[in-house]
């Protein structure tokens, strides 16, 4: 069974989450407040779902969560009345986002297909910091130059690219050059 640390759930829909989850045998740890979902992840370290329905509040508690856990994997609960919050959790690095009412399996089969790629990247991507990146054509070496600059800004960066193309490995290039460019 896998097991989701649920951020932010509003106490009146705990019932129907944790019954829509568990049928997708999906367990639930609750979190009222980022400081006991840190101590959770640092017991046990699962993915996050983050409720965002307090708005900015909740964007901060994905920040701080970021900080002290950089590789969490982090999904996003959304009311559809409110898209300008699906656009920040992507900016805030959400894997996924959900629109409310919360469906147990599409919750399921995000977790999954994260935890697949992210253990696929990982082997095949060990240091993630660009090296292994062919840079012979000139098409990739345009992506190397896109990549640098990338590092270097402070706001955000959409990659696009089909199933395979190696979003991840830029992604995790732009990281590294980012971090080993860093005064901090």
């Amino acid at each position: 069974m896998k097991s989701v640390l649920y951020l932010g759930c509003p106490d009146p829909e705990r019932a129907d989450a944790e019954r829509l989850l568990g049928a997708a045998n999906v367990s639930v740890i609750w979190a009222d407040n980022v400081a006991y979902a840190l101590s959770e992840l640092q017991r046990k370290d699962v993915p996050v779902l983050l409720d965002l329905s307090r708005g900015a509040a909740a964007l901060q508690n994905a920040r701080e969560i970021r900080n002290h856990r950089a590789s969490t994997l982090m999904f996003a609960v959304v009311d559809a009345r409110r898209p300008d919050l699906t656009t920040e959790a992507v900016l805030a690095g959400m894997a996924d986002v959900f629109a409310r009412p919360l469906g147990g399996r599409r919750v399921a089969n995000a977790i999954e297909r994260e935890l697949k790629y992210e253990s696929h990247d990982a082997s095949l991507e060990p240091h993630g910091n660009g090296e292994d990146l062919y840079s012979h054509s000139t098409s990739m070496r345009e992506v190397m130059a896109m990549i640098a600059r990338a590092a270097t800004m402070r706001a955000g960066v959409l990659i696009r690219g089909e199933e395979g193309t190696g979003r991840q490995v830029a992604a995790r290039a732009i990281h590294a050059m980012a971090a080993a460019r860093s005064p901090w």
